[in-house]
Order: C-alpha cells, then sequence, then structure tokens
C-alpha cells in the first residue's frame, strides 16, 4: 500500500492523517520510481528511485508546503496522464471557496454564510453586494443606500455616474461623427452647416499638437536606445494564427467561415442561385437611397462613379469551392451556403458591391482542367506536384523552364502565366517543394522576375504549406545552376519584406529580387481588406518603378485561391484607371482560362469585391511625401472645413459598412460590465487583450484591445484609464506582455477619477496594487505639456525588477489613444515608404476601435510634423 498526507487551505479539512489505497502488486510500486504526486498539476513530491529492498509502504509529505486543489493525483510526470485509475483522490472545498477546482473565492454571502460548494450561490447577500453568489459589488447609489441584492440595480446614483448599476462615469458622448471628431454631445449649441464652434481652442490645440509630437519622438528614442545591438537578422515565419486575432488568446478562436467548406459539383436547382444574398451576414446594411428589387436582374458590374449595370442572367455558386485547394485540396467537403436576402437593393456603390459578390454570379465560371494538362501528369512531374492531380498548369499556358542538360534537363514547373491588362503578365505558381526548389529559382532568373509575392506560410494548422526556398540575411546558397544571397530583411505587421542578390552560378550581371511575404492570411479565410489592400499597394508601387517591367511572380501554396484573389485584385484597378466599369466576372473567368481554379472559394470570390472596393475607394488618398505640401499649401485649421478632408472622411464613415460587426460578450458579461469606464466603447472579442497574470479573486478581462502598427500585427494595446477598483488591472497588462512603455494620453488630473492614478507620483514613492510594487525611479518634466516618468516594477509571482516608462491613458481608451496610433503610422510609413495616407491609417484602426476620430485634426498633427521636420532638417 501507499501512503501519503497532503495538506491545503482549499480543502474543507487538513490530510493530517494518511489515507489509503487499494493493495497493488510490487512490480507496480517499483514503477512509481520517479513518478510524482501533484495537487491539482502542481508537483508536490517527486519519488526517489525505488530498488527491490524498499518496503512496498510508502509515506509521503509534501515539500512543497500548502497548496491549493482539490485532485490529488499521481502520475508518471506532471506533464502527462494518471498513473492508474483510481490513484487519485477528490477532495472538498472549504468554507469560503467553491467551484471544480477549490479557486473561486464566496461572495459575501450574508452574516459569513458559507456558499454553495458547487455553484457559489448564496442564500441571502450582506449589504453592499448582488449577484448569484454575491460577488458583485454595488455601484455608486445616492445616500450609501445599497442596491437590489438581484440585479445591482439603484433607485438613485451619486452625482457623475448613470443608472441602472451606479458603476459607469457620465462622459459625452458622441452621437454625430464630424470631421473635427465631436458631435452633438460634444457642442449641442453648434446646429448650423458652416464650421463647427470649437469647445476648446487658441493655445490649448497647439500645445497639443506638441504633446503628440514629442510623444512620438520620445518612444521612438526609448526603442531605438534599447533595441540597438540586438535587432535579429532574420525573423522565422511559421504560422501565424488569426489574423484579425493572431490574437493569442487562448479563449477566442478563429470561428471557420461557414463558406469554407468546398462545393465539387453543380447543384440542379437553379432558382436558389437566382436570389440576391448578403456578402457577410453580420454587416449592417445602408439606410440611404432605397428603390425596390427587380425580379431579374442580377448586379454584377458596379461603374467606378457608383453606377450599376444589371446583367439579366441567372446563375449559380455551383462551380465555386469553398475551400482553397491550397489549402487543404484532400479534405474537400461539400457544403451549400446560399441564403436569400430579405431587403431591397441600394443605389449605394459599397452596398451593391458586395451584393454583387453574393448573387451567384460564378455558375458559368469554370471549374476544374478546362484543357490539356498532359506535362503535369507525366510520371516524372508528378512528384513536383504539390497535390497531385487536381491542380496543374495547362500545357498551353504553363512557364516552360529552359536548360537541356545535367539538372536543368527537366522544363517542367508547376507555374502559369496568367494574362493581366493591357499586356501586363503574371506568373502563378504552387508553392515551391523540396525537389522544385532549383525549378523555382531557374525560373526567377529565366523570366526576369525582380518582386515575388508569398501569400502563405511555411505552416498553417499543422500542414506543410511550401519550403522555406530562401537564404537567410548574410547567407548565400546555391539552388540548381542559381545563386542566391540573403541582403534585407524588414518585418511589417502583415508582412515580411526579404531582399536577394540573384546570379547565374559561374559569374555573370546579378539582379535584386524582392520577395513580399504576406504572413496573416488566416487558414480557410480571408484576411480584412484593408490589410491585404495595403500590402497590394506595397508591392504595386515597387513593382511599377522598375525600368523594365516583368511579370510579377505571385504563389500561395496551391498557386490558385490566394494567389488568383491577390492577381484579380491587381487587374481590376488596372483596368479602373483605363475604363469607367471593373467586370470582375470576366477577370475570374479569363483568368481560369490560363490556370485552374482560379480564386478557389465563394468567401474569396466575395472578398475579392471587398478589395477592389476598399482599393477603389482609397485610390487617392496616398500622397507622395513631395507633394503634400502642395496638395495642402495653407494651415490645415482643425476646426475648419476642408473639401478633400471632409470627403475623405465621409468617405471613411461610408466604408465601415465593411467592418466586421464586433462582439462585446466579455465586455458584457455581468462580471466584467463594471470594469468599463464607458459602455459606449466596449472592446471587441476578437481583439480583446486578455490578462494572463494570476491575481486571486480577478478574471483576465480588461477593457482593452491590441492594435496592429505599422512594425507589429499586435504592436499595441489600447485601454482606457483605469477605474479605482481595476488599477491592478492594468500593471496585471503591463506584466503579461513585457509592456515597456506607457504613453498617457490626458491631464495628470482628470475629474472625478484623479485618485485613480495607477503610479506613485514622488520619487521613492512606492505603491502596491496586488502583487505588484511599483516605484517611481525618475521624473523629467520635458515641456509644458509632456512628463516623462521611469518606473521600477517588482511581481510577487515573478524574481524580477524591470524599468517601465511612462509618456498613454485616454478617459474612454479610443478617442486620443486612436488618434495616437493613426499619428504613428502616418510618420512611420512617412519614413519607410516616403508617403502619407492618413485614410488608411484610421481604417486600421478602425478595424479594433470602429469610434470616430478627430480626422481633420490629425491632418493637422501631420502637418505640423512636415514642418517641424522641414526646419530640423534645413538646421
Amino acid at each position: 500500500m501507499v501512503f501519503f498526507s497532503a495538506s491545503s487551505n482549499h480543502v474543507r479539512e487538513e490530510l493530517n492523517s494518511s489515507m489509503k489505497w487499494r493493495d497493488i502488486p510490487w512490480e507496480d510500486v517499483r514503477r512509481m520510481s520517479e513518478r510524482v504526486i501533484t495537487v491539482d498539476g502542481v508537483e508536490c513530491y517527486r519519488f526517489p528511485n525505488l530498488t527491490n529492498e524498499d518496503p512496498r509502504k510508502q509515506t509521503v509529505n509534501c515539500t512543497q508546503g500548502v497548496l491549493n486543489g482539490t485532485i490529488v493525483r499521481l502520475a508518471r510526470d506532471r506533464n502527462t496522464g494518471q498513473y492508474g485509475g483510481d490513484l487519485a483522490i477528490n477532495l472538498c472545498c472549504s468554507d469560503e471557496y467553491w467551484g471544480n477546482d477549490c479557486s473561486k473565492r464566496c461572495g459575501d454571502c450574508h452574516s459569513g454564510a458559507p456558499c454553495d460548494k458547487v455553484t457559489g450561490y448564496c442564500e441571502e447577500c450582506e449589504a453592499g453586494s448582488y449577484g448569484i453568489n454575491c460577488s458583485s459589488r454595488c455601484g455608486a447609489c445616492s445616500n450609501d443606500n445599497t442596491c437590489n441584492h438581484v440585479n445591482g440595480s439603484c433607485d438613485q446614483c451619486m452625482e457623475n455616474f448613470a443608472l441602472p448599476l451606479c458603476k459607469v462615469a457620465v462622459t459625452p458622448s458622441t452621437t454625430t461623427a464630424r470631421p473635427d471628431g465631436a458631435g452633438a454631445g460634444d457642442n449641442a449649441a453648434n446646429t448650423g452647416d458652416g464650421p463647427p464652434i470649437p469647445v476648446i481652442a487658441g493655445s490649448v490645440v497647439g500645445g497639443v499638437v506638441f504633446l503628440v509630437l514629442a510623444l512620438i519622438l520620445l518612444v521612438f528614442l526609448i526603442r531605438r536606445r534599447r533595441s540597438s545591438g540586438k535587432k535579429p537578422d532574420e525573423v522565422r515565419v511559421m504560422q501565424r494564427t488569426d489574423v484579425t486575432t493572431d490574437h493569442a488568446n487562448p479563449v477566442y478562436q478563429n470561428v471557420r467561415d461557414p463558406d469554407s467548406g468546398p462545393v465539387s459539383r453543380p447543384d440542379t436547382t437553379d432558382e436558389q442561385y437566382a436570389r440576391p444574398t448578403a456578402l457577410v451576414k453580420p454587416h449592417p446594411l445602408p439606410r440611404s437611397k432605397p428603390r425596390p428589387a427587380q425580379a431579374g436582374h442580377m448586379y454584377e458590374n458596379v461603374g467606378v462613379n457608383g453606377e450599376v449595370y444589371p446583367r439579366p442572367s441567372r446563375r449559380s455558386t455551383a462551380n465555386m469551392a469553398d475551400t482553397d485547394a491550397g489549402d487543404d485540396v484532400d479534405a474537400l467537403e461539400t457544403a451549400d451556403d446560399t441564403r436569400a436576402a430579405e431587403t431591397a437593393y441600394y443605389n449605394d456603390p459599397v452596398y451593391m458591391t458586395s451584393q454583387a459578390a453574393t448573387l451567384g454570379l460564378d455558375r458559368n465560371l469554370p471549374y476544374g482542367h478546362q484543357r490539356d494538362h498532359e506535362v503535369g501528369s507525366k510520371e516524372e512531374n508528378r512528384s513536383k506536384n504539390r497535390f497531385n492531380s487536381s491542380i496543374l498548369p495547362y500545357d498551353a499556358t504553363r512557364v516552360v523552364l529552359h536548360g537541356n542538360s545535367g539538372p536543368d534537363s527537366n522544363d517542367y514547373i508547376n507555374a502559369s502565366y496568367v494574362r493581366g491588362f493591357s499586356n501586363k503578365t503574371y506568373i502563378a505558381a504552387q508553392g515551391p517543394k523540396t525537389n522544385s526548389v532549383g525549378d523555382f529559382w531557374r525560373m526567377v532568373w529565366q523570366e526576369k522576375i525582380t518582386h515575388i509575392v508569398m501569400l502563405t506560410n511555411l505552416k498553417e494548422a499543422g500542414k506543410n504549406k511550401c519550403v522555406e526556398y530562401w537564404p537567410r540575411k548574410g547567407k548565400h546558397c546555391k539552388y540548381s545552376s542559381v545563386d542566391v544571397t540573403g541582403l534585407e530583411v524588414e518585418q511589417r505587421a502583415d508582412c515580411v519584406i526579404r531582399t536577394f542578390d540573384v546570379k547565374r552560378s559561374g559569374g555573370g550581371p546579378s539582379r535584386h529580387v524582392t520577395q513580399y511575404h504576406y504572413v496573416t492570411w488566416p487558414d480557410h479565410s480571408v484576411p480584412t481588406a484593408t490589410a491585404l489592400v495595403d500590402f497590394w499597394r506595397t508591392v504595386t508601387t515597387s513593382h511599377r518603378n522598375q525600368q523594365s517591367p516583368s511579370p510579377l511572380l505571385v504563389h500561395c501554396s496551391a498557386g490558385v485561391g490566394r494567389t488568383g484573389t491577390f492577381i484579380s485584385l491587381d487587374i481590376a484597378m488596372d483596368g479602373a484607371q483605363k475604363q469607367s466599369e471593373i467586370d470582375i466576372f470576366a477577370i475570374v473567368q479569363r483568368m481560369r482560362e490560363d490556370r485552374v481554379n482560379m480564386v478557389q472559394t465563394k468567401s474569396q470570390y466575395r472578398f475579392v469585391h471587398e478589395a477592389i472596393l476598399e482599393a477603389y475607394t482609397s485610390r487617392h488618398t496616398r500622397l507622395a511625401l513631395l507633394t503634400f505640401n502642395s496638395v495642402f499649401p495653407f494651415d490645415i485649421d482643425p476646426i475648419k472645413t476642408n473639401d478633400r478632408i471632409d470627403s475623405e472622411f465621409k468617405l471613411l464613415n461610408q466604408m465601415k459598412v465593411l467592418l466586421h460587426k464586433p462582439s462585446h460578450t466579455v465586455a458584457e458579461n455581468e462580471e466584467n460590465i463594471g470594469k468599463n469606464r464607458t459602455l459606449d466603447i466596449l472592446p471587441d472579442d476578437s481583439h480583446l487583450a486578455c490578462l494572463s497574470s494570476p491575481v486571486r479573486g480577478r478574471n483576465q478581462y480588461i477593457n482593452g484591445v491590441f492594435v496592429s502598427t505599422f512594425f507589429s500585427r499586435r504592436g499595441c494595446i489600447m485601454t482606457q484609464l483605469p477605474l479605482y477598483h481595476t488599477m491592478v488591472d492594468i500593471w496585471r497588462l503591463v506584466d503579461g506582455n513585457d509592456v515597456t512603455t506607457i504613453v498617457s494620453l490626458g491631464a495628470e488630473v482628470d475629474g472625478p477619477e484623479a485618485d485613480c492614478c495607477y503610479w506613485p507620483r514622488q520619487e521613492g514613492q512606492s505603491k502596491e496594487f496586488g502583487p505588484f510594487t511599483v516605484t517611481l525611479s525618475s521624473k523629467a518634466i520635458l515641456g509644458q505639456h509632456l512628463t516623462s516618468y521611469m518606473l521600477s516594477l517588482q511581481s510577487r509571482n515573478h524574481s524580477y525588477d524591470r524599468e517601465v516608462y511612462v509618456l498613454q491613458y485616454s478617459g474612454d481608451g479610443a478617442t486620443k489613444s486612436g488618434l495616437f496610433r493613426a499619428v504613428c503610422d502616418v510618420i512611420s510609413r512617412m519614413s519607410y515608404d516616403r508617403d502619407v495616407d492618413v485614410y488608411m491609417a484610421v481604417r486600421h484602426v478602425q478595424i479594433a476601435r470602429p469610434e470616430s476620430v478627430q480626422y481633420r485634426y490629425l491632418y493637422h498633427v501631420i502637418q505640423e510634423h512636415q514642418k517641424r521636420n522641414a526646419v530640423y532638417n534645413n538646421a
């Protein structure tokens, strides 16, 4: 028999007496050598190496002292399953705790009565608390009255708090979006059509401009100092989960697109495809200019000026697969996703383009191989095909490799020429395999390729998608008859840009080849249109500037789904510059004549429409840095109208229809509702920044979201000024995400929350927030509106002491923070790409925080930055 004693402060009684297990054979006892006893997964005792001389009775004392938990388990080690099915003891929670693991503390039950061990339910709550388990605290009810013990509502609130819970501080709400960021709540007296009357103007505006610019400079200097000498040569890119969530939050996952199950055979019921369908069901629809639906008219072509061209024929989606074969060819399924839309048509370019993507326009698109493909089917070439016989190049359009002897004797590669607009040509290829890397670089050299677009990661969902066919920075590799040297690597939010020197083996001239690797395309789904359009512009701006245009080489895994999506966007935008309409159906149809199943899934087909709309509506928002001053020769006043800026702002609001509808399930949970400063600004579940540093009695929620920056997909966290009872959470956020710089936007004393300062203000002073101790090491006044604090953060959970600079809070976590985030992105782009695009910077912020920004003011800040930069350069 095995005896042991254990103790836990969360069990009903300490196990000071030995507990017996059943008799077990000696050979099983001996096999317990090096086995581990755990309490809820935490190691308590590890057996020594037992021999035949050791007794069959073993007494075990936990070496970790008192552990919290309810399950004591004997296991091979703490990371594997239990050793025997009966070698486990379930313990009872003590009176103060409840739940499966006894980790949840009972609420304020009346007179200290114990709560239910399973549900946490209290028969009656103590005054000042409410809820099923009395774990929620009443809000600021007036006259010290307690709240309703069931729902927490108050009869009346104290000043500056709002009914019914009296937990949310009253703040002016923005009811009507304006280019200056104001709303009806900001200036109710302003009702005219002229320039709005500012609430605060004069010297304050100039001061805040200086504050924002100074903050950006200071953050840049801090990061540069910390990163000097530590910049990695290469970023190894593998799979990233999430696009809108790379989001490594364990609780939230990407839900597979309902259109991601393929359709591999036609359906005979044509009537169901004759009905209009919604683009993405959660998207809100425009509410202006309704007109009745016209039976039989399938709107496909959308004029670039907003005209709609009806196409009377009916088509179905039967020949459009639902899953990118490049994603998973050997796991095809069948699904029918056609849904009838119960809405009228609207004469709105945004809505009509959305509708055009789902009106069953792809029935006549050819599916599967339509032309001869004998070369790819040959036995000697089969091993070079990533997906056997399902994705093969047509003989008439395949890329034929030159070279008739030695290792270059085979002329086959799974790649096809694709015709573009006018005389432009693309090459669509599958992702290289180990045995085709040499062929890939032979093609690059032969076709004089200077730009490669890669739209897949090396692995996705645990499956190999493409081999790493390039050398690292500073490394040299020979691929067949081509020598390649890695020169530069640049990491951005959604892509990695690599530059190579390429030449034929044996000497001769060389050329530079740039690879644009898009790393955030979600598996079995599509990225945001804003992100892909931004990436597309980066690629095409460089490609079109080359002196002798060569084919643009594009590949994903199979070279059809994502590859066709990207190429169709480029073809459409080329055509938009030359003619007055974009025929997306014709573009896809023609591409499929050159390579099988280009734009492979229904979700990709719809996404093409969104991406083209995004690209077209923002086609004039990007300005070359050298032309900015000529476009805006006069000072931009944030409180006066400006036709160009105001038209962009109007477009920005119209395009919100394409933003995914946010879900606030976590933020609106009863346990979290009181942690939000205002219910008007809540974090979207898919961008939520969860707290990973554990604090007893607190969950993982904070009103904060991850936002992409110019350099990183999750490079910024936007959060609100903490409330009095959530100050510990902001340090959990700092600790769990290795934050080193906090930028605070606002006054030091901010209304009724002045006592919510989450760091000490006197040098040498310390404050404790839960397990964290924050000490002010130094303080520097950097200007009238700018102060720098250097803090030391210590945690009882970790043995470290690190520095944190405080430079961002925004009262609500959206307006000022969103402005700052957009300014940083615009300035980063100005430095790296030498252009200015305020519109797209705001679009990126709106993906996570869709609230309005002070758009004219944003332009004003950028102009001020330009002026100061010019003065600095002249000096």
